[in-house]
């Protein structure tokens, strides 16, 4: 009798040491994970932070901002998607007995699910990294519209094609050098062209303004509108040969048949390029431009 008593109490010891164990190993895990949440959370703000303030000052367009905050919101919709496991797991820490009973049945999958998460935290690492490079480096490249189309024209003439591969060059280039340095992280990439007019009028008598009537389907549109429509004419021309070069230059990426690219392109019209630029005039050359701006983001699922 005495040594079924004994054994009684030997197996509720260990069964009590084992059950404490696992309730370190879970409060040790919810810790990691707060930590991590925190650190990340913080992370990702400041980042939302630069990209507004560089949006702000015209290094990004409100194209590529939007894309990086459907980004950013997705990771921080997959952290907070935790929050409610470590939750559960830290309230059923307040009592033991409970923690044991439930342990196989409800907290085991729950930890295997938390702790799968808080060991993916060098991949996010990765991502964050990748994310903040593309958006500290962010930026415009400006053309001037005179480089590429004759006054008049909204087609990039044969003649005018050197032109065109020697000014994108320098584009492709940073793209495929951003690219390949993250060829380990699924990407995608994004190219966005602006285009813009100054304030003159385009003469009924033209054959550009006969064009653009037709097209627009006016037949007395405002002068806005005609060079609106000039413009993203303009823009989406030069994404057109855009698009070709980066095609011929393939063999500068690591990943091209892997790599996503979103283009678009958009015309201004005559609102003016930059906000802080405030003695533009009517026919100002600084109105008659095409900003270039790209950023290559994680591509997560």
């Amino acid at each position: 009798m005495a040594k079924c008593i004994w054994s009684i109490i030997c197996l509720l010891v260990l069964v009590s040491c084992g059950t404490q164990k696992r309730m370190t190993a879970a409060q040790k895990t919810i810790d990691v994970y707060n930590q991590n949440k925190k650190d990340e959370l913080a992370r990702l703000d400041s980042l939302k932070q630069v990209i507004e303030l560089k949006e702000k000052k015209g290094n990004l367009d409100d194209t590529l901002t939007k894309q990086s905050d459907i980004l950013i919101k997705k990771l921080i919709d997959d952290i907070e998607s935790e929050v409610k496991e470590a939750e559960y797991i830290a309230q059923a820490l307040t009592d033991k007995k409970g923690f044991r009973k439930a342990y196989k049945t409800e907290i085991q999958s729950r930890l295997i699910e938390l702790d799968t998460f808080n060991n993916r935290s060098g991949k996010r690492e990765l991502v964050y990294e990748m994310l903040t490079d593309g958006v500290n480096i962010a930026n415009y490249n400006l053309f001037n519209l005179a480089a590429f189309f004759d006054p008049g024209v909204y087609r990039v003439a044969p003649e005018n094609m050197d032109k065109v591969q020697s000014l994108f060059s320098p584009v492709i280039d940073s793209i495929a050098a951003f690219s390949n340095k993250y060829k380990n992280i699924p990407h995608k990439a994004v190219i966005v062209l602006l285009g813009f007019a100054d304030g003159q009028s385009i003469p009924e008598a033209t054959t550009l303004y006969k064009s653009l009537v037709e097209i627009i389907k006016n037949p007395t549109p405002t002068q806005q509108e005609l060079n609106k429509q000039l413009s993203e004419f303009r823009a989406k021309e030069l994404l057109r040969n855009l698009k070709f070069l980066m095609t011929q230059n393939a063999g500068r990426f690591n990943n091209y048949n892997k790599l996503k690219i979103g283009y678009v392109a958009s015309g201004r019209g005559e609102e003016f390029p930059f906000a802080h630029i405030n003695d533009y005039r009517s026919d100002d050359d600084r109105r008659r431009i095409v900003l270039c701006y790209w950023l290559i983001l994680p591509d997560i699922k």
